[in-house]
């Protein structure tokens, strides 16, 4: 399967978990922690509003969670191997796992007490239904009704690809004229997390410097 038929199938795989996640709880005023996909989620609530404490998982293991053994957290990766978010689950009495595979490492831990699925499918390119479920996951987990945003993905995705499309074309347009050096992807409170997503798949998939 291609990149390009991985991001076809974001609006069923979002349908598909908004219907298998109505249900999911999740605590607040702890750190939700991931790398990647998996922190630029929480980060986006975050900015929305929502009391949670976003953190870069190897930089809350190395410098940020004070050497001693704390209550509570919610660990997030696609895979459940992220080595960087597995050091983490032995920093808290107990945690919270969102994951993709519900076999990984991540849902393992002898001191987990709960585990949720994003159930995104296969993903091999790129993390980008990986990045709206786990979206989805923590809107239903804070009680945020996702219905709508699911709705209009599943309206619009024909649009989203026609502008896709017509923004690529300008921006491969101008690196052909030798010119550019790098590109900015812009975006402001809840906006950033997804900002950061495209920059970072588009830097991955490109080998050209996306900020």
């Amino acid at each position: 399967m291609s990149m390009y038929d991985e991001i076809k199938e974001i609006p069923a795989a979002a349908r598909r978990c908004q219907q298998r996640c109505k249900d999911v709880s999740l605590p607040l005023h702890v750190p939700y922690i991931g790398m990647g996909s998996s922190y630029f989620a929480p980060l986006t609530l975050f900015y929305a509003g929502v009391p949670v404490s976003p953190f870069i998982a190897s930089e809350y293991f190395h410098y940020l969670h004070g050497g001693e053994k704390r209550d509570q957290a919610v660990l997030i990766s696609q895979s459940g191997e992220s080595s960087e978010t597995l050091w983490c689950m032995d920093l808290f009495r107990s945690y919270h796992a969102i994951v993709n595979d519900p076999g990984s490492s991540l849902t393992k831990g002898k001191n987990i007490s709960g585990k949720y699925f994003i159930y995104a499918g296969q993903e091999e390119h790129s993390a980008t239904k990986s990045y709206v479920n786990t979206l989805i996951t923590l809107y239903c987990g804070f009680g945020i009704d996702p219905e709508e945003a699911v709705k209009k993905t599943e309206r619009q995705i024909a649009e989203y690809e026609k502008t896709a499309r017509t923004m690529a074309k300008k921006i491969t347009e101008r690196m052909d004229q030798g010119t550019v050096k790098g590109i900015y992807i812009v975006g402001s409170g809840p906006n950033i997390g997804t900002a950061h997503e495209a920059a970072l798949i588009l830097s991955e998939t490109t080998k050209i410097p996306f900020i």
